[in-house]
């Protein structure tokens, strides 16, 4: 600004931050026993930072005492308009105020105590795994900082249930004296997840739980999966009465290769459907927008057996549903690939009755073919109305071949 004592606060203008570092670092551990461990290291390094800035700009700071110098700063004049403490957000005496005018020795010693009781270190089911660790820094150590970083990091196993495993998991750090920015406690997405941009401070507190449950007996595989709120957990039961089914991707048009010609017709034969990856993301795409909008609450594909066994299960949810569809206005050059066609890019999701111009018109704008099919009701009968007339089945019918198909297959003359 040409008044360093008038200068204005303004939002929106884009930093360059970077850092470097040059040393070593040296550590010695010794276990005691299989439980405890101790570990004795020692840093010496020389960091420097800068954040560019727009010519004219510089970080607001405001009346701060720098804990290097203990001088005391109420206006722009003499501050280095590129210092990275001020870049990172956070200004506080227990953060040290660097600037990009020259490097910084940081000399440290750290101590580490630990203690594991874990009967698996990979998968435990019990134990518990603590470690301790104390960085001191000060200028009798040659260094330019003074401070003292405490961190504790444990976390506890319980078998739960008949071979899955509990684990809480929790970590505290506290800092006194002014550290380095490069010393700052970050959290990014890895631990908190569902968070994009990561959160750092000069102390932190995290608590953590996890169920693991084994998909094998040996526990040698296992999958993780995170979600970033319950509520977007998107199943394929239909929900309750009153949802408006909507066909998304347009009517299915293939049968080769279906199960439709190969169980009822014994066949194995034509193309297989097609592959469109960029329509295949554009409706990937729509549909999780419409989930995290609130829209809609259910999906399925038709991957395997078409459109009336997509509808079918998506009925056989807890309480028991039913559903009324109009397929008669759909473009059908053959009524078995309308109904039992496996046609790739093709979901089957339900809306509320207040949701569903909403969703029509999201479909439109993001160029995904969206149908009006049917509605859920609470009658428990599937009712199909075609251009060559209406069908109609019990639900519950329905379900005991489809909770049975295995049990039936595995059938043998003699044996029941």
């Amino acid at each position: 600004p040409e008044n360093p004592d008038n200068y204005q606060i303004v939002n929106g203008i884009v930093s360059t931050y970077g850092s470097r570092a040059a040393g070593f670092s040296v550590s010695l551990g010794r276990r005691f026993t299989d439980v405890y461990r101790m570990s004795l290291g020692t840093t010496i390094q020389e960091i420097a930072a800068d954040a560019q800035l727009p010519s004219g700009y510089t970080f607001p700071l405001g009346a701060q005492v720098n804990p290097l110098t203990g001088q005391t700063t109420n206006t722009l004049t003499g501050i280095d308009p590129n210092r990275p403490s001020a870049a990172v957000g956070v200004t506080a005496p227990s953060l040290a105020q660097i600037d990009s005018t020259h490097p910084y020795a940081l000399h440290s010693v750290t101590l580490g105590f630990g203690a594991d009781t874990r009967d698996d270190i990979f998968n435990p089911r019990r134990g518990v795994n603590v470690s301790i660790s104390d960085e001191v820094s000060s200028r009798a150590e040659g260094s330019d900082f003074n401070y003292n970083i405490v961190t504790v990091d444990a976390a506890k196993f319980f078998p739960v249930m008949r071979n899955a495993t509990f684990g809480l998991h929790g970590v505290v750090g506290l800092s006194s004296g002014a550290i380095p920015v490069n010393k700052l406690f970050i959290f990014s997405d890895q631990q908190l997840r569902g968070y994009v941009d990561p959160f750092y401070g000069t102390d932190e507190l995290l608590g953590q739980s996890e169920l693991r449950v084994p998909l094998t007996a040996d526990r040698k595989f296992s999958v993780v999966g995170f979600i970033e709120s319950e509520a977007h957990i998107t199943r394929q039961f239909a929900g309750s009465p009153g949802g408006r089914l909507i066909l998304l991707g347009g009517a299915p048009s293939e049968i080769g290769g279906s199960q439709f010609l190969g169980i009822i017709h014994g066949m194995k034969t034509g193309d297989a459907p097609a592959v469109d990856l960029d329509a295949e993301k554009a409706l990937q795409g729509f549909l999780l927008g419409q989930i995290k909008a609130g829209r809609v609450g259910a999906a399925h594909d038709l991957s395997e057996g078409g459109l009336l066994v997509a509808v079918c299960e998506m009925l056989f949810g807890p309480a028991p549903l039913g559903a009324e569809l109009d397929l008669s206005g759909l473009p059908a050059p053959r009524q078995d690939a309308l109904l039992f066609g496996e046609s790739r890019k093709r979901q089957v999701a339900p809306a509320s009755t207040s949701p569903q111009p909403a969703v029509m018109a999201a479909a439109k704008a993001a160029g995904v073919p969206a149908n009006p099919i049917g509605e859920v009701t609470a009658n428990g009968k599937l009712g199909v109305r075609t251009a060559r007339g209406p069908l109609e089945w019990d639900v519950s019918v329905l379900r005991v071949g489809w909770e049975t198909s295995i049990e039936t297959a595995m059938k043998r003359p003699g044996l029941g």
